[in-house]
């Protein structure tokens, strides 16, 4: 039987240690430093076991060892992928890959491990979680998803549609903020039940955006691909952390 709450307890812990924990300068070392990967992996597998440890005592050692080897086994497979010539100009294929190995890794994990941490008696665990630390485990997690992973799946993904005369990292900064922010505000939105009002958020930014739009042609679709996006990803998540028990 699956274990919800272990599953998301899981997938937060890995968006913690593969995106906030690990710097952008980090990330793009370890494309060509197996050293670099190594540290990675090393402090992913610290911050995994220490959680694990927190959260559901002792036995869950195996499971966070575990974790974390199957967490640098991918990211040893990416970097070879990498390395590869065939692949440099299919970075955006690695990253989805990359990710979803690790989606998939943490999936029969979490199938693996939840009947044994069910009817283990720990106390207090997740697996025994209140409605409200659910939905606090829940909570936390989507706002973890739709910041950082959210904005840097993003740039990966459709960075082919980037205009080339778009290269000020101040500005990439303030939409990566503005991003985040509309999808807080999406996010709190779906959570009261107002899905109308999604729609005035984009009405909003495209007021705002109007005159820069009319500018560049490539800014206009690149700003409604990424408004787009941001809804999507937003409602996804939503749904598959809150809809799905």
């Amino acid at each position: 039987m699956l274990n919800i709450n272990l599953l998301l307890f899981s997938i937060l812990i890995h968006v913690m240690g593969d995106y906030y924990l690990q710097s952008n300068g980090l990330a793009q070392s370890k494309k060509d430093s197996f050293k670099k990967l190594v540290i990675h992996a090393g402090l992913y597998a610290v911050v995994t076991i220490l959680f694990f440890l927190v959260f559901y005592r002792g036995e869950a050692l195996l499971l966070g060892a575990i974790f974390s080897f199957s967490h640098f086994l991918v990211d040893s497979l990416k970097f070879i992928a990498i390395r590869s010539k065939r692949v440099n100009s299919a970075q955006s294929y690695v990253y989805a890959i990359d990710q979803i190995l690790h989606l998939l890794a943490i999936l029969i994990l979490t199938i693996i491990f939840s009947d044994k941490l069910l009817s283990r008696d720990w106390g207090v665990h997740l697996a025994t979680l209140s409605v409200n630390r659910g939905l606090i485990l829940r909570f936390v997690l989507t706002l973890l998803l739709i910041s950082k992973p959210v904005n840097i799946s993003f740039k990966i993904l459709f960075s082919k549609f980037r205009p080339k005369s778009s290269s000020d990292q101040s500005a990439d900064r303030s939409g990566e903020i503005i991003g985040t922010l509309e999808r807080i505000l999406i996010m709190l939105m779906l959570l009261a039940n107002q899905y109308t009002a999604i729609w005035l958020i984009f009405t909003a930014k495209s007021i705002i955006r109007f005159d820069k739009d009319n500018e560049n042609k490539g800014f206009a679709e690149y700003f409604l691909i990424g408004t787009f996006y941001s809804i999507i990803a937003t409602v996804v998540i939503h749904y598959l952390i809150f809809k799905i028990s």
